[in-house]
């Protein structure tokens, strides 16, 4: 039997047990140890903690007035403790090691210096590989503080030119906010609160129920609704905001540093971001209202909800304050005083107070119709005809009323019906497991079948680590949507960008081709010069390769050779002569 939310008894506090709450007390950063890492304004696009897709953001992003190249140095003494390229990700990225106990993170770059650039490529041709992860010895590369240790860029998963900067600590490898640590940045400006949500949120509402919104107006700490009073149809009231954080210099909306919940004066919810963990930061989609949001961008207006109050399955270790797991208790039927504020690192304010009570009449939030109802902290498994899935304890954030059904799929290359599992609203924290019978995909072509995921924006994306367990094809995720089978028989493409059969490449620095899938992706590349592997770099956002001649490729008439394979090993080759 399923038992029921019960979020006044989550926590055994009894609130009228807790007189006060006041802001934890701010730990100790040396503000004078770091120079900045750049020998420009830091004019930032990015804040610490702010709220990145499935990720909180892990550190702060520098602006580069919109170009690469600029020089980026090392904020204090130390040794190279990490180097990493990646196509995606952080791109090309340095680790520094202080002596006393942090560690700074440069990604994105464009280039190493040229000691780090010649180890790398080393590692690179040593390994045939682009993507590398080096640990070199602390005796290989010492640096001083001030000493140029890379250029800025746009490598791996950055959308712009910017340098992103990161202070960690060494021990946990938690990382910490850079602007604790004395960083000049301009920034006057207070957050803005623009959005209130207000949530029924009575013992027994299963799911989040979808909240009631109020336009906020004004700035600073002089933020208001025009309401006089809200009034809530039960006894359990859940707040969130949608707020941003600007920096001077800069028109990007970025996060906050603080927010808190009060009501008569009692702090019920207070989140300072300060640090991280990388294990947890998941957890940012039980943070905000994932489902508001995602039906916020299919309207073409995305916005994001924070939330006062967590969820039962949210263990989020970095909450400062949570009393009664942050939901305000109107059960008394009295008027209550409510406030936020939120601040920013360098203490401007935004508040916005307003009262709220029991409305007259309750109301339950409706559960709608379901298949089976899942606990959010046991295992739950569904089975029903060519179909399974196993979610385990600690995936799903709250208790979930879980909706299976099949739709006819028409298209010829879909071997099953369309198998909707739930609805793509809902965020999970861990992998399920789903199996879908493939008894109908022929013989000749199992090797090329693969499960695909249609999500509730129409994007498809299928899974090159799909396999078969007999007449079952399985794969693990994290999204609930349109699961099926198909068939990924097609190549990948190759476009030359400015290489051809018999062309003189001496006036030119490099060899670009464009790579693209259109199903499973593309899963390995390998490029060679008469026979013997050649570096190139991979940026995923162009789909380009480019192999930069470094000496290696001496004049006279050479052959230029590109294999490229998907997810199921379908390959495209191709092969051109070319002069130097």
């Amino acid at each position: 039997m399923i038992k029921k939310i019960l979020y006044p008894l989550l926590l055994c506090i009894p609130l009228l047990a807790i007189l006060s709450f006041t802001s934890p007390e701010p730990k100790e950063y040396p503000t004078d140890y770091f120079r900045p890492p750049l020998n420009i304004p830091l004019i930032l696009s990015g804040s610490f903690c702010e709220l990145r897709s499935n990720h909180f953001h892990s550190g702060i992003d520098i602006k580069t007035k919109g170009v690469e190249g600029y020089r980026v140095y090392a904020t204090a003494e130390g040794y190279v403790s990490r180097i990493k390229v990646k196509p995606g990700g952080f791109g090309k990225a340095i680790y520094i090691r202080h002596p006393n106990g942090y560690t700074t993170v440069y990604a994105h770059l464009s280039k190493f210096n040229d000691k780090i650039e010649a180890y790398v490529r080393k590692k690179q041709y040593g390994r045939e590989s682009y993507g590398v992860d080096l640990y070199p010895d602390a005796s290989m590369f010492p640096v001083e503080k001030g000493e140029k240790i890379a250029l800025s860029g746009n490598s791996g998963s950055s959308g712009g030119p910017h340098l992103h900067f990161e202070v960690r600590d060494t021990k946990t490898e938690h990382p910490l906010n850079p602007l604790l640590f004395g960083f000049k940045v301009e920034d006057t400006q207070a957050p803005d609160i623009q959005k209130l949500a207000i949530y029924n949120l009575e013992p027994g509402s299963a799911p989040l129920p979808t909240p009631d919104v109020y336009t906020v107006s004004g700035s600073g700490a002089n933020h208001s609704i025009s309401e006089t009073i809200i009034e809530v149809p039960g006894n359990y009231m859940g707040v969130g905001i949608n707020a941003h954080d600007t920096f001077n210099g800069a028109n990007n909306q970025n996060g906050e540093f603080s927010l808190e919940l009060n009501s008569d004066d009692q702090t019920l919810f207070y989140f300072e971001r300060d640090e991280l963990s990388f294990s947890f930061s998941r957890y940012i989609n039980s943070y905000i209202d994932y489902a508001y949001k995602a039906l916020s961008r299919l309207r073409g207006n995305t916005t994001t909800i924070q939330k006062f109050f967590v969820d039962p399955g949210n263990k989020f270790p970095f909450f400062d304050i949570k009393v009664n797991n942050g939901l305000v208790d109107l059960s008394d039927g009295q008027v209550h005083d409510i406030v936020i504020r939120v601040r920013d690192a360098k203490g401007n304010l935004a508040k916005l107070s307003f009262k709220a009570k029991r409305a007259d009449n309750i109301s339950l939030p409706a559960i709608p119709a379901y298949t089976k109802m899942f606990a959010y902290d046991q295992e739950a498994r569904y089975t029903d005809t060519g179909f399974e899935i196993t979610i385990p304890s600690g995936a799903l954030y709250r208790d979930l009323p879980f909706k299976y059904q099949t739709e006819s799929a028409s298209s010829n290359d879909i071997y099953t019906p369309y198998h909707v599992v739930h609805e793509g609203f809902t965020p999970l924290q861990n992998h399920f497991t789903l199996k879908i019978d493939g008894s109908n995909v022929p013989e000749g072509l199992r090797s090329k079948a693969i499960v695909a995921l249609k999500d509730y924006r129409g994007n498809v994306q299928a899974f090159s680590s799909s396999s078969w367990l007999g007449n079952m094809m399985t794969v693990r995720n994290r999204e609930f949507g349109k699961y099926y089978i198909t068939i990924d028989d097609t190549a990948p493409k190759i476009n030359p960008v400015n290489i051809s059969d018999n062309k003189n490449l001496a006036g030119s620095s490099n060899i670009r081709v464009k790579i693209s899938d259109d199903l499973s992706g593309i899963d390995t590349f390998r490029a060679t010069v008469d026979g013997q592997w050649i570096l190139m770099e991979y940026d995923p956002k162009r789909a380009m390769l480019t192999h930069t001649f470094d000496g290696r490729i001496g004049k006279g008439s050479h052959v230029f050779k590109l294999v490229v394979k998907d997810g199921r090993g379908n390959s495209k080759t191709y092969t051109a002569n070319f002069t130097r």
